[in-house]
């Protein structure tokens, strides 16, 4: 026992080594030299607003090659360094610093033709400079990384950042000064070590598209759906969120007129709030994101509404349980100071257990592509929930020590256990219309990830065209007459911008295990004839492995992965092994 004991300490100790984070220290190759805009016509500048529409002409723009960052990486952090001179009279600077997402430099032509100054509307703001220094200084800020999708840097190689401003202060006349700028970017691998990159854990059939009236079922603008009986008769019922910046934001209930076995569904309604539909503010590529919860102790479906701007609210059911209609609802709160709950624009929200303490806590994705945790603090009960945050983002749930950003960003979460160890798994749409696998490593009341997968439909790894912004639901699409689901493969509905429902249902695993040969589960994995520690480096050489094939002998049970069972297998053999040594 004692050598067992020393064993598996030795294998925990050799366990899977830490993502090491890249730094990357880049100067700018090109940059535009600004001019100035001391008088417009017959008056003073004064301060500048803060919109990119109104920047005027000063402006400084530095590309930056990062043709040397793997486009497998993913950036976590970044810092803009320039060095310039002051030009205002007694008064702080405050200049803003832009992104173009684009990389098209902002400009007609590059290199930049200094009296070209087409300012495109796509830049971002992600950072505000203050300045209060006198001569040449080098400064740095840091640059908001979530502001924008860093990997489509990667992909085209550049990065183009625009130094702009005064926004505030006093002008003097003479040229302000630029001189050169440096942009560190730090680093770690997106999911170049997670197997290749696709996962089997829910093994989807080919997409289908949800139909009622034997047509195509498109809602305005971007489509978010949700299968729950909304008027329990025992039939799940499809409810969809609707709208973008061109579309009412409202919520489409569609009834099931079908069976457990085949859903069929006809006209819609739209979900009532104050005598009329229920409406939310729109903008961008959401309108709506409805879920179906239990908000309150009244034992009353209400609904739970993610919005474009951020927020959440909650709309009370004023009616019955199975014909909801709903007040006016109000915005969900956090925090002692009763703010609005805000995780910055493209709330996804869903109501889950998330630190197993049998109150109802608040995930919520958002276009960060960070995943927002609201814990319930309990103060009123636990119902309705309350949440006790300093903040109103709330936390993030983490990914080997760092803040979880879902590539492409616009994460959309769907919380449960998809791999049946008993921990809850993160399942997430992005803006690139993927279906993402995050396994929890951490434990079931306090989750923890570490990269992710790409969930495969028919063999391939789901990835809609067009503008998608992907907003799965997981479900059971089919029951078995006693309503309840027809197997425990689950089902995956996803919202897409074409304002049409995709659904993959959830088949059996039917990967096949390469088989190795009865003489390799010996133990004896270097073959010399001899069980021995150099038997179980070349063991741990393979250990963890999943669908390994042969792993030269390492796979002692057969089953086609090298796991922790052939670690006690080995073990056993090794135990047997001296017993049988010490008895000659």
């Amino acid at each position: 026992m004692k050598v067992k004991l020393c064993i598996l300490t030795a294998v925990l100790l050799l366990g899977a080594a830490p993502a090491f984070a890249d730094t990357y220290s880049i100067e700018a190759f090109q940059f535009s030299l600004p001019q100035l805009a001391d008088w417009v016509g017959e008056n003073p500048v004064g301060d500048r607003a803060d919109t990119i529409a109104q920047i005027g002409n000063e402006q400084t723009w530095y590309c930056f090659d990062i043709t040397e960052i793997p486009d497998s990486q993913q950036i976590i952090s970044a810092t803009f360094t320039v060095r310039m001179r002051d030009y205002a009279d007694d008064a702080t600077t405050q200049r803003t610093l832009w992104y173009d997402p684009n990389d098209d430099w902002a400009f007609s032509s590059f290199p930049h033709d200094p009296d070209d100054e087409v300012v495109k509307e796509v830049t971002e703001l992600v950072s505000v400079i203050n300045f209060d220094h006198d001569g040449w200084t080098w400064i740095t800020t840091d640059v908001d990384i979530n502001r924008h999708d860093w990997s489509k840097d990667l992909l085209d190689n550049y990065a183009t950042l625009m130094l702009t401003g005064p926004l505030n202060g006093y002008y003097s006349f003479g040229d302000a000064g630029f001189d050169g700028a440096v942009l560190e970017l730090e680093t770690r691998s997106a999911a170049a070590d997670k197997d290749d990159n696709t996962t089997k854990v829910l093994n989807l059939g080919p997409e289908e598209i949800i139909q009622a009236k034997g047509a195509d079922i498109q809602v305005p603008g971007y489509s978010v759906p949700s299968f729950v009986d909304w008027n329990n008769d025992n039939l799940q019922d499809l409810v969809i969120g609707q709208g973008s910046g061109f579309g009412d934001a409202k919520v489409r209930v569609y009834l099931n007129l079908g069976t457990e076995s085949e859903p069929a569904f006809a006209d819609y309604f739209y979900a009532q709030s104050e005598g009329s539909d229920l409406t939310c503010p729109a903008s961008g590529c959401m309108g709506s994101f409805p879920r179906v919860v239990y908000w309150d102790a009244d034992m009353r479906k209400d609904l739970l509404v993610g919005q474009a701007d951020g927020t959440v609210k909650i709309f009370l059911n004023n009616g019955t349980d199975s014909k909801p209609v709903f007040d006016a609802g109000q915005a969900v709160k956090v925090g002692l100071d009763d703010e609005n709950l805000d995780v910055g624009s493209r709330a996804t929200p869903t109501l889950i257990d998330w630190d197993n303490d049998s109150k109802a806590d608040l995930v919520v994705g958002a276009f960060d592509g960070q995943i927002h945790i609201y814990l319930n603090c309990g103060c009123s009960g636990g119902i309705p929930p309350t949440f006790d945050f300093s903040t109103s983002s709330g936390s993030s749930a983490p990914e080997d020590g760092w803040d979880l950003v879902v590539p492409s960003n616009r994460s959309s979460p769907v919380i449960l256990d998809l791999d049946g160890d008993g921990k809850k798994d993160l399942l997430t749409g992005n803006t690139e219309g993927q279906l993402l696998f995050y396994k929890n490593v951490g434990t079931d009341d306090k989750p923890g990830f570490s990269g992710y997968s790409l969930v495969e439909s028919n063999g391939a790894a789901i990835n809609l065209t067009g503008m998608p912004r992907s907003r799965p639901f997981v479900c059971y699409w089919t029951g078995n007459g006693n309503f309840g689901p027809i197997d425990n493969y689950p089902d995956v509905l996803i919202g897409s911008g074409d304002g049409k429902v995709r659904l993959y249902r959830g088949n059996p695993e039917t990967k096949t295990k390469t088989k190795i040969k009865t003489t390799t589960k010996t133990g004896d994995l270097d073959g010399n004839g001899i069980i021995n520690l150099a038997d179980l480096a070349l063991l741990i050489t393979y250990w963890p492995q999943s669908d390994c094939g042969l792993c030269d002998g390492a796979d002692l049970t057969g089953d086609g992965n090298v796991d922790k069972d052939d670690l006690y297998s080995f073990i056993d053999v090794f135990l047997s092994t001296l017993e049988q040594q010490q008895q000659k």
